[in-house]
């Protein structure tokens, strides 16, 4: 089954790729007008069919979304845990929270993740998106980044943001970001994204801690 939780920034089902991201485990889901709450177990890598043992590879969590009654203002904390058993013992706890607003023809969107266990880091995005006027097939957007060194990406849709640095992953990195999008017809349109990324700290190498 696949995973897909807010702007896809840390877990996304990935579809650029032909296999995609999927999970095996156990989601459950309660929903109600304005609210959806979701908890799951899934197995990464299971070296004992059996039992869990010394080998697993899990990932645990749960994600709330929350909208007022307009659907303008969107809402949703989440707590995911990265338990790896592979080599020696991993843990990766991370807490964080996604919001949206929309207006008219402005978009507001943003997030902000702590993550502690096996190293610490942070990350946080916002982009803010204009369509000119209700009529207009142009959308211009402008969004910022930061990512520490000892940030864990997990399991991102990838080229959707940053393109390669999504595949690479969402770490120690510092950039802006500007995208215009055309639309020609109604099934045809063009994108321009434009990227400007630089080491958040220069003293580890980017992509990695």
């Amino acid at each position: 089954q696949t995973l897909i939780y807010d702007d896809e920034v840390l877990v996304g089902a990935s579809d650029w790729e032909n296999p995609g991201t999927s999970f095996d485990g156990v989601r459950s889901r309660l929903e109600g007008k304005q609210f959806a709450w979701e908890v799951f177990t899934v197995k990464l890598w299971d070296s004992n069919t059996k039992t869990n043992g010394q080998g697993d590879r899990d990932f645990h969590g749960t994600h709330l979304s929350w909208s007022d009654f307009n659907r303008s203002l969107e809402v949703n904390p989440y707590l995911f845990w990265l338990r790896d058993q592979r080599a020696t013992l991993k843990n990766f706890h991370l807490v964080g929270i996604h919001s949206r607003y929309t207006r008219a023809q402005v978009d507001v969107r943003g997030e902000v993740t702590q993550q502690w266990g096996e190293r610490s880091g942070q990350q946080a995005w916002a982009q803010l998106e204009i369509e000119p006027s209700s009529q207009s097939t142009f959308r211009f957007s402008v969004d910022g980044l930061w990512a520490s060194s000892g940030f864990n990406p997990l399991f991102p849709s990838t080229h959707k943001w940053l393109g390669w640095a999504d595949v690479v992953g969402r770490r120690n990195l510092l950039g802006v970001g500007a995208r215009g999008k055309f639309e020609l017809f109604r099934e045809l349109g063009v994108e321009i994204r434009g990227l400007h990324l630089l080491r958040a700290d220069k003293s580890h190498a980017v992509f990695q801690a």
